[in-house]
Parts: structure tokens; C-alpha cells; sequence
């Protein structure tokens, strides 16, 4: 045993090839610690006590592993030890955790209703279900507007749910399709009579406070907290601007945004942006998944250069552009894409054009389609490379911080959340918005450069630390605390007699 450190520091790479399964899910191996203090490369499979571990720690599945290892001893350099905790450190810790969990146990937990207009897992959907696991603290109870997947995921994130129905034409009313001027006296009924329903379930719940998770939930949800007196919180994930709503809505949305809610969260300095005059916490959409897709870039020979792109089938979404890129970019070879989702909100006409047009190229057998995939991680596991091509600002971008965890080089348009997640040249690329000869020629360079893949995807994986639920969590936190010492009631000093 004694003679372990001696054989771990002269090795040019360490490999942990454990096998997956719930005893190994219950391991705090102690060869983890010293494989990073020796600073060696390592390549571990992804089992408990490796997955959340920095450089030179690097998690690979089973069919991307010697590939890892391939890589990793390409690009074995000069060892990179890591300082590791020591026991009394660790003692020192313990007793921390026991007096915090007692001083949690003598506080009051805070009692938070969500609100959200729609059960589908879209974006920010997956946002709450990713965030609600890792609040501390927090009672959560959550009310939909409709039946759908999203009630199971979020009862597995350990929130009570129900389903208030919403009346059918107004949930099935897309952003663009909103007109102020359009709006009928049947939905102005059926809104009135939702947002009554609703304040009087929350009368019934009595939170200490209300956290809006959509824009539509925005309005009726805050109307009805407002008429009970509770405080609420919108949680702003969409650009309030004339490029992503009717210019008349934008006026109605940044005016009540100033009187109605008691505090907004949006979800990146460009949704910020676009409520001016309103006071809003930047707070960034949780990644959930941010250890287990940690897995490296799958650089090594025989798996063909393979790029995805995740998200939605929808226009603004920019499928097109891409299918144009690649094949300006590849109109011959290996090169295979992965487009990743199916069309929601009735765009099914969307999904006809794009596969037309992948008929169109002659590139239908190296682009496939693979409409909605539960394990994204999964998928990441064998790609290269992920392209995000939105024309219009996104408001934040999950799926960038997806693919950076996963060790990929990502490809973003330049704009919206995308610009500021990603520094260019360092830890991804930029390209200006619908461009696809400029999207062409960026995947040309990352497909021909495979030390240009690793460089920047291991900076990617450094970076999207920053986006675990426990971090995002935390800053949730604050603000609920915020909101709530605000808003209880004042005790007046007596007055003498």
C-alpha cells in the first residue's frame, strides 16, 4: 500500500475502469483523493465519488473510455497535483454540516406555490424540475395550468403538484399569436375566471410566497397572489422585445412588471435588458445534470466527427441554418448531425421543411432526425462537437451549458444568453446570428483540429461549474428570503402610556 503513491505519480495516465451499478453508486472511493493529489491524468468511469471531481480527473462512459484514454495520452504533460482535504479538515467539515443541519431543524421551512401555464418539458419547465431538488429549506408546491409529462418529473424533483385547468384557447395561445386589440370578450371571461380559481386555491394554501415560472403564469398568477396579499416572484425566462413578442404586449408585460410582482428573476443580462426601468436579479437556468455529463470530447478515432444540435423544432430556432452549414462545410465525407426534439405548440409544419430540405442537400443518410430524447447526456456521449443556431436572441440557452459540460466544442449564435455564457476562442465559438457560411467555416476549423476540440473543451467543462443546481440554488434562495422578510408584517414598538 505504502508503495501506490510511487506507482501513481510516474505514470503517464491513471485509469479507474469501475463497473456501474448501486453498490458502486454507494462508494467515497479514497483513491480518488489520491489520484488528484499526484495530479496524473485519470479516466474514471462514471461512478459516485469520481463524477464531481476537477482536472486532472476526466469521466468517460463505457464507449468513449480508450478513446479518453487516447486522447489523454496525446496531451500528457507535467503532473497537476491537486490539494486534497486532510482528515482533521474533514472532522472540521462533519462538524459544520451537524451545527447547520440543528440550526435548519430550529428554522421554519418557507412554503413556495409555482405557478406555470404549461405541463410540456420546454426549457423552462425543465428549468423548475432541475432547480426544486436542490432548494433547501423550501415546502414546494407547484400548479399547472394543464395535465402533462412535466407533473411526474416534478413530483420525482420532490414537489406536490396539481393541475388547475386553464380554459383551452388561452393556453394554446402562442406569444406571437397575442394581440391586445384581438382578444375577445370568451378569453378576458375565461381569464378573469382562472385567475379567481386560482386565488382562491391559494387563500386555501396560504404560502409565504408565489414564484411565477412563465410569462403567461406571470400575469394571471400574479393577479391572483395580489388579490389574496401574498408576495410574488416572476421568474422572467423570455426577451420582453418587439423580436419576441407583439410591440403591444411588450408595453403591457414592462408595465406591470413594475407594480405587480414583488421581485423578478430573469434569467440572463440580455432578458435584463429588455425590461428597463424594473429592478431584476440576473440568476442563470440551473444545469442539473452537470456531473454526469461530464464525460470529455469524444475525439478519438474511430468515431466519426459528429455534431448535435438540441432543442425545439421551431422557425427561430435555426435548424435550417444549420442543415445549410453542414453542407457547406461537408458536402463530402464521414461528418454526421444529430437534430435533436420535435416541434411543440402546433409548428408541426416546421419539422416538413427541414426534413425537405435535408432531402433537398442529398445528406439525408448523414443527418438524422431523433425527435424528442429523454437522456440528452446520453446522446452528448457521442458527439464532437454541438451547434446552437437560434436567428433570434435566445433569452438564455440550457443546451449550451449542456453541451460545454460534456466536454464539446459549442457553436453559438451571438446574441442573447448564448454570447454571455460563452467567452469566443476560449471555451467555445461565436457566429453572427443566420449566418451559415460563417457557421460552415467554424465547423470546418473544430472538424479538421482535434487539439483545438480538446483545448477548448476542457475549458468548457471548467466553465460550466458555474451552473450547478446547488450554485443556482443558493442564489434562488436569497432572493425567496429577500421577498419574505419583506413582506412580514411589521411589529410596532409600543408606545408609553
Amino acid at each position: 500500500y505504502a508503495q501506490i503513491p510511487a506507482y501513481l505519480q510516474h505514470a503517464n495516465v491513471v485509469i479507474v475502469p469501475h463497473v456501474v451499478s448501486p453498490f458502486t453508486e454507494s462508494l467515497d472511493p479514497i483513491k480518488a483523493y489520491e489520484c488528484l493529489a499526484v495530479g496524473r491524468p485519470t479516466i474514471v468511469t462514471p461512478v459516485a465519488g469520481f463524477r464531481d471531481l476537477p482536472d486532472p480527473i476526466m469521466v468517460a462512459g463505457r464507449s468513449t473510455f480508450v478513446g479518453a484514454v487516447s486522447v489523454a495520452l496525446e496531451h500528457s504533460g507535467p503532473s497537476n497535483p491537486q490539494t486534497v482535504p486532510t482528515w482533521a479538515e474533514r472532522a472540521a467539515e462533519f462538524n459544520g454540516e451537524l451545527t447547520r443541519c440543528r440550526d435548519q431543524a430550529n428554522e421554519q421551512h418557507l412554503r413556495v406555490v409555482y405557478i406555470d401555464h404549461c405541463a410540456q418539458l420546454s426549457g423552462g419547465e425543465l428549468a423548475l424540475a432541475r432547480l426544486l431538488p436542490a432548494l433547501k429549506g423550501i415546502d414546494a408546491h407547484v400548479i399547472l395550468g394543464e395535465h402533462g409529462p412535466l407533473e411526474h418529473r416534478l413530483r420525482v424533483a420532490g414537489a406536490t403538484v396539481e393541475v388547475l385547468e386553464l380554459d383551452r384557447n388561452m393556453a394554446a395561445t402562442r406569444r406571437n399569436e397575442v394581440r391586445l386589440s384581438r382578444i375577445g370578450t370568451a378569453r378576458i371571461v375565461a381569464a378573469i375566471r382562472g385567475t379567481t380559481m386560482l386565488a382562491r386555491r391559494l387563500r386555501e394554501l396560504q404560502p409565504d410566497l408565489v414564484h411565477t415560472n412563465s410569462l403567461k403564469s406571470a400575469l394571471y398568477g400574479a393577479a391572483a397572489a395580489r388579490i389574496v396579499g401574498l408576495p410574488v416572484i416572476w421568474h422572467i425566462r423570455d426577451r420582453i422585445a418587439d423580436d419576441y413578442l407583439p410591440a403591444s404586449v411588450v408595453r403591457v408585460v414592462r408595465l406591470l412588471a413594475r407594480v405587480l410582482p414583488s421581485a423578478v428573476i430573469v434569467n440572463s443580462e440580455s432578458t435584463r435588458a429588455t425590461l428597463p426601468a424594473v429592478e431584476a436579479t440576473v440568476i442563470s437556468s440551473p444545469l442539473a445534470t452537470v456531473d454526469r455529463l461530464a464525460q470529455g470530447p469524444a475525439n478519438h478515432p474511430g468515431i466519426p466527427f459528429r455534431i448535435a444540435m438540441v432543442g425545439r423544432l421551431a422557425p427561430w430556432k435555426g435548424q435550417d441554418v444549420f442543415i445549410r452549414a453542414f453542407e457547406r462545410a461537408f458536402p463530402g465525407g464521414d461528418q454526421e448531425a444529430l437534430i435533436v426534439g420535435s416541434t411543440m405548440f402546433g409548428e408541426t409544419d416546421y419539422e416538413h421543411i427541414l426534413s425537405e430540405l435535408v432531402e433537398q442537400t442529398g445528406l439525408q443518410h448523414r443527418i438524422q432526425f431523433t425527435g424528442f430524447v429523454e437522456d440528452v447526456a446520453e446522446l452528448l456521449e457521442q458527439a464532437s462537437c454541438l451547434v446552437h443556431a437560434s436567428t433570434t436572441p435566445e433569452p438564455f440557452g440550457q443546451v449550451v451549458v449542456e453541451g460545454m459540460a460534456a466536454g464539446l466544442v459549442v457553436i453559438a449564435a451571438d446574441a442573447g444568453g448564448p454570447a454571455e455564457i460563452i467567452t469566443d476562442n476560449v471555451d467555445g465559438f461565436l457566429y453572427p446570428p443566420g449566418d451559415a457560411d460563417a457557421l460552415a467555416s467554424l465547423l470546418s476549423k473544430v472538424a479538421s483540429d482535434s487539439d483545438l476540440r480538446y483545448r477548448i473543451g476542457k475549458s468548457a467543462q471548467r466553465e460550466s461549474r458555474r451552473y450547478g443546481p446547488g450554485v443556482i440554488a443558493a442564489q434562488v434562495g436569497h432572493v425567496y428570503q429577500t421577498v419574505a422578510a419583506a413582506s412580514r408584517p411589521k411589529v410596532r414598538p409600543r408606545q408609553p402610556e
